[in-house]
């Protein structure tokens, strides 16, 4: 019975470590990384409108970079921030995540314009983009 409740101990412990590590550990930024395309949000959403599978094969798992309006911002339990940028479709956006330890509180608010780079995961009524950073003018 000891034995048991030492291995239990030892095996929480490992977990635990384990967990805070793959926390810690340094992310993936697109930052520094060259976009595959630039393009604005109204083109990548008619992108996707007009030939979803076509879209999927030149921008799905590809950084992407766009500038636009922002139209809302939302941060969630999870630790993640979604920006919704405006397009002229009043149905579909382009839905940027990103971390929230990347996030700057009072750097952006709604009506801003800005630029963020991302990797595309599809179409789901909005441009789905992950792991974005807002990206600084040059």
């Amino acid at each position: 019975m000891k034995k048991i409740a030492i291995i239990t101990g030892i095996a929480i412990v490992l977990a635990a470590a384990f967990g805070l590590y793959q926390y810690q550990k340094p992310r993936a930024s697109f930052g520094d990384a060259h976009p595959h395309f630039v393009l604005s949000p109204d083109q990548l959403v008619s992108a996707f409108q007009e030939d979803e599978e076509t879209a999927n094969g030149l921008y799905l798992d590809r950084i992407l970079e766009t500038s636009g309006m922002v139209a809302e911002i939302k941060g969630d339990d999870s630790g993640s921030v979604s920006i919704l940028l405006e397009t002229a479709d009043m149905m579909s956006f382009i839905l940027c995540t990103m971390d929230m330890r990347d996030w700057d509180e009072g750097g952006v608010l709604a009506g801003d314009s800005i630029t963020v780079r991302g990797k595309c995961t599809g179409w789901l009524m909005d441009v789905v983009l992950t792991g974005c950073v807002i990206v600084e003018p040059e």
